[in-house]
């Protein structure tokens, strides 16, 4: 008996963590669209509960402020983001293939969804302190061009790139990249298969090697 009443409890546990993650999700998801649309300064637990058609208590009980919210949209849409790109990138076996992989899925994946990338800029920019804004715009920063910069070394290393500072051309690269998506999220009509391709054109003669 007192083995099934344990028994009860996990499961009343696994259902009510599951209850509460998918809660908070939607909690997230909601924040997303409202600060989006609306701005930092205008995002409010009373909005975030009308865009999720739930009380502003209930968000209370999840997050105990509007920088704890948005610190975890924050997170959200940075591992998501990562973890799309990571997930494209595994099967590619050359340096010009994952560069290329690299750019074009994460591309498609915030292009496709210009209000991650506006709710990113809102909480970066407006919704931080000077201090830690500068903090975390250093961190997306690395975390942007890094992974680009790596990839373009490990080419060098192995031949399949030419002669050119790979340090520069991934700041080079992600400022272009990320002020695209900056632009999509202001000017829906920009065409972003276009872009993406251009800049793939552009990257691929830079780093060409020469015969």
């Amino acid at each position: 008996m007192h083995s099934k009443n344990n028994s009860n409890n996990q499961e009343e546990e696994t259902k009510k963590s599951f209850i509460e993650q998918a809660r908070r999700a939607q909690i997230v998801e909601a924040t997303i669209a409202v600060l989006a649309e609306q701005g930092y300064l205008n995002t409010s637990f009373s909005r975030i509960a009308a865009q999720a058609g739930i009380s502003a208590s209930l968000i209370s009980y999840h997050f105990k402020s509007k920088e704890e919210l948005t610190e975890a949209v924050y997170t959200f849409i940075t591992q998501q983001r990562q973890e799309h790109v990571a997930a494209q990138v595994a099967g590619a076996a050359t340096a010009t293939d994952r560069l290329r992989i690299m750019l074009e899925a994460d591309l498609a994946y915030m292009g496709t969804r210009p209000e991650l990338f506006q709710a990113l800029l809102e909480i970066l920019f407006v919704g931080r302190s000077k201090t830690d804004a500068q903090s975390h715009r250093a961190d997306v920063v690395h975390a942007g061009f890094m992974p680009i910069a790596e990839v373009l070394k490990a080419g060098q290393a192995s031949g399949e790139f030419g002669d050119f500072d790979a340090f520069n051309l991934a700041i080079i690269i992600d400022s272009a990249r990320d002020g695209f998506l900056g632009q999509l999220a202001v000017y829906p009509e920009f065409d972003l298969e276009q872009f993406t391709a251009t800049l793939m054109t552009t990257v691929l003669t830079l780093i060409k090697k020469d015969k």
